[in-house]
């Protein structure tokens, strides 16, 4: 599922990739929204819980992932 996201958003020119491929964060800007203003909009919406970070000058919306199996 992780890879279904990195290749949806390194693929489409709306997003900028920030984050690595082996890791479990998807780490983005899409379409120059401000990731804090993004993540708000997403949350007020009920779409998406998501959260932001930084790092340099960047600032991204991340997206963890996780795959939980019940046994």
């Amino acid at each position: 599922m992780l890879i279904l996201h990195v290749i949806t958003v390194a693929s489409n020119n709306d997003y900028v990739l920030y984050s690595a491929d082996e890791s479990i964060s998807v780490c983005f800007n899409y379409k120059g929204i401000p990731a804090e203003q993004l993540c708000t909009l997403l949350y007020e919406h009920e779409e998406l819980l998501v959260g932001f970070g930084s790092f340099n000058e960047d600032t991204f919306v991340r997206l963890i992932t996780y795959q939980y199996e019940q046994q």
